[in-house]
């Protein structure tokens, strides 16, 4: 019963309002203990790579949601703004935490147009 607790809240913050939870509870519940380790710890023990945002030379997409509560995208923004012109910020409405899994079609089309543009200018010089 603890782990349909956690998954529950997990959901709101990963998925977001308005998403079909069942599928993620039902996947996650079919996890093994050990397994749910991993997604854990690189939520709370990865390192903050903020100091080393200069070091990145190629454009960068950064997409973030904007119903976002596990990271506010007031951090999306102060991180595309951190990586300067060579990054674009896209906000998905509507989206949580995880836009890939519940905004599927809107982020695919950000990076297909975020790539083909970049191609572009690639193919230019």
């Amino acid at each position: 019963e603890f782990r349909r607790v956690l998954f529950r809240s997990l959901a709101g913050r990963l998925l977001g309002d308005g998403a079909d939870r069942e599928p993620w509870y039902r996947k996650w519940e079919a996890m093994e203990r050990d397994a749910l380790s991993h997604p854990i710890d690189a939520l709370t023990d990865r390192d903050d790579l903020t100091p080393r945002l200069g070091e990145i030379a190629c454009p960068v997409l950064v997409i973030h949601g904007e119903a976002d509560t596990a990271i506010d995208v007031a951090h999306g923004r102060a991180l595309a703004s951190g990586l300067g012109d060579i990054a674009k910020l896209t906000v998905i409405p509507g989206a949580g935490h995880a836009p890939p899994l519940t905004h599927a079609d809107g982020v695919t089309a950000e990076i297909l147009s975020f790539l083909s543009h970049d191609l572009q200018i690639r193919e230019a010089r």
